[in-house]
């Protein structure tokens, strides 16, 4: 029996108590209580110390000795008890002695609490605690005289304390509370009341793998069997577990959305297995104490995975949020009613919202339900989209690339899958028609239309929807609307020029549609008739198929349009083509539903030139009632005549 027994105060630990016993008797070292308690001297390993024999040499309570104890009744050797918790022995240091220099200088004993691993501030004074003397530049340790006093002699109530966040401070009361059970003693922080319900075994628990979570995703390569390692984490945990659950959202979206949101997506449990496996699925008592972590987790998931990706393994799905934006094939096609093989097609048209979650599963393609659930229903037929095009004054790439790129607003479901909306195209031309209406300027320098700068920087269907875009985004760049087209309409040049020009250099070697058209001195869709035919090469620049120049130059070496040589002639062209035969000189003939273009190969212009100065003749001398009157009885039509006598005419100066 000891001549000095003070009581244990309620929050002390079991070395704490010792070495105050040590002080009280006026040993200068603690081994003599120690070898009283165990039979032999003071060793390192004091983990699994018995508080029993303080019942004899101190006069403790069976409670009091119960409070005490390090050694566990029923677990095994790698457990370590703290005031009747069983934790393992990494979730404590006692080789480690922490400190509170205010509560050392208060009056207070060795807390229980500093001996918990993730123990790194003092929740009461908000200070971190401390480990090393300065006095002697060394660790503390168990062995010293005085509760306050290091071995070297230093006084610790004297030692610089550091702040500590108050996000850290109130994990650490959350700690605290979950370890001395007791309001009054330790009250737990109004900030982490979703922590309450936590073990302090689990919450522990919980601290550690979010800790080694932060480690990995910051460049560790494992996750760490030292404790100490994850020490510098704790603060950014304890961030992460305040202000639920936007905190915790938030750290979610910064670590996880760029991974999410890539091509090849990984599997929810697999990226998640920090919760999902760790702590859920190897927990006691099922994983129900993490619910609330689990149910912000899948509102995260809710926006990049299905649900079926996100059940359970044995196919739970109670916590899942109803609502999800990503589904399957088939929940896509129940939500818009559509076939599976209309899906398919709309998928591979483009027309759907969709997204590949992996490269080498073969249902890689998951639907954006939430903008099917948006679709609204049309009520009138379906629009082609040539119709619409045509409708809006743009190609139909153009219009391709502008519901790409967002300025066609894709908001109503069509009648027939492949069209476009009528309701849809209405709202995008009243936008497009309405640009520049409020403008009341007259515009004579520094302003260029829309159509002409298309031609002058050889903007593709995608710069083109691009400007669209920006013009309805900025419709005080307009300067004047279009009276008839859209293209008509005019912006400022050097508007135009910031937008467009930055393709030109791309666009090297090749021409567009419209130069080689006026070039040709022919239509555009004479233009595309000598493409499809390979008299014109094509290449793809900048999105779009456009004529090789040097092809263009080797077509214009070889033949020339009719239209130039009837003009260097002086005859009408319309005239020559409709009664002129050039049957017997080499050409080019391009039908059109408007006209027919000729293009004379050049070693037979003077023969095509002779032909034309033969359809010169002198008006027929018979009065025009007569051809009338024949035309009626069905003798001949004046054209009929007409077209005989130049053709004989031809033949007979070819013939010559």
């Amino acid at each position: 029996m000891l001549v000095a027994t003070p009581q244990p105060q309620p929050t002390e630990s079991l070395m704490g108590y010792v070495l105050r016993l040590t002080q009280a008797n006026g040993y200068h070292t603690m081994s003599y209580i120690l070898a009283a308690m165990n039979g032999h001297w003071y060793r390192g390993a004091i983990g699994r110390l018995d508080g029993a024999p303080l019942r004899e040499i101190a006069g403790l309570s069976s409670d009091q000795v119960a409070r005490l104890t390090l050694k566990p009744e029923r677990r095994p050797r790698a457990y370590i008890r703290i005031r009747g918790e069983d934790l393992p022995s990494y979730e404590v240091s006692l080789q480690r002695c922490k400190i509170c220099p205010l509560c050392l200088a208060a009056g207070s004993g060795c807390e229980a609490f500093w001996d918990l691993a993730q123990a790194v501030a003092c929740p009461t004074h908000h200070v971190m605690l401390e480990a090393t003397c300065p006095g002697c530049a060394s660790e503390l340790t168990w062995r010293r005289p005085k509760v306050t006093q290091c071995r070297c002699g230093f006084d610790l109530t004297k030692l610089p304390t550091r702040p500590a966040a108050p996000a850290l401070c109130d994990l650490m009361a959350a700690l605290r509370s979950a370890l001395y059970k007791d309001s009054a003693l330790a009250p737990p922080p109004d900030t982490l009341s979703h922590l309450r319900h936590l073990e302090l075994r689990k919450l522990c628990k919980l601290l550690w793998v979010m800790s080694g979570t932060l480690y990995q995703r910051q460049g560790g390569v494992s996750l760490p069997k030292a404790r100490t390692r994850c020490l510098p984490q704790l603060e950014r945990v304890a961030t992460i577990l305040s202000n639920w659950p936007r905190s915790f959202q938030s750290f979610l979206s910064e670590t996880y959305e760029e991974v999410a949101t890539s091509a090849d997506v990984p599997k929810f449990k697999t990226l998640f297995s920090w919760l999902m496996i760790r702590l859920i699925n190897n927990d006691e008592d099922g994983g129900t104490c993490y619910q609330f972590m689990e149910e912000q987790l899948y509102v995260f998931g809710a926006r990049f995975w299905t649900r079926g990706a996100m059940s359970r393994d044995d196919g739970d799905v109670s916590l899942v949020p109803e609502t999800v934006r990503w589904g399957t094939l088939s929940e896509g096609a129940e939500v818009l009613g559509l076939h599976m093989l209309t899906m398919r097609k709309l998928i591979a048209s483009g027309e759907l919202k969709t997204r590949s979650i992996s490269t080498t599963s073969k249902r890689n393609v998951i639907v954006d339900l939430e903008w099917a659930r948006s679709q609204k229903q049309s009520r009138y037929p379906a629009e082609p989209i040539r119709n619409a095009a045509k409708r809006i004054g743009v190609s139909i790439e153009t219009l391709k690339a502008m519901r790409a790129n967002g300025a066609y607003q894709a908001t109503y479901r069509p009648t027939f899958p492949g069209s476009l909306a009528k309701e849809d195209v209405d709202l995008l031309h009243t936008r497009l028609r309405a640009l520049g209406r409020s403008t009341r300027c007259n515009v004579k320098h520094g302003a260029i239309t829309v159509e002409r700068a298309f031609v002058k920087y050889k903007a593709s269907p995608a710069t083109k929807a691009a400007l669209f875009a920006h013009l309805l985004s900025n419709p005080e760049l307009v300067k004047s609307p279009g009276k008839v087209r859209i293209t008509q309409m005019q912006i400022d040049a050097k508007t135009a020029e910031q937008l467009l020009y930055q393709n030109v250099p791309a666009a090297q070697g090749y021409v567009t549609a419209q130069e080689v058209a006026t070039r040709l001195r022919c239509l555009l869709d004479t233009v595309s008739k000598l493409k499809r035919d390979g008299h014109l090469a094509t290449r793809d620049a900048r999105g779009r198929q456009m004529v090789c120049e040097h092809s263009l130059e080797k077509f214009e070496s070889r033949y020339e349009s009719l239209t130039a040589i009837a003009t260097r002639v002086g005859i009408s062209r319309k005239r020559i083509s409709m009664y002129v035969d050039f049957s017997a000189v080499q050409h080019v003939k391009v039908e059109n539903a408007v006209s027919v273009d000729l293009f004379i190969d050049r070693q037979d212009i003077a023969r095509a030139e002779i032909l034309l100065e033969a359809s010169r003749r002198p008006p027929d001398p018979r009065p025009s009632w007569r051809l009338r009157d024949r035309s009626r009885t069905g003798e001949g039509r004046t054209q009929g005549v007409e077209s005989r006598d130049i053709g004989e005419s031809c033949r007979d100066v070819l013939g010559a």
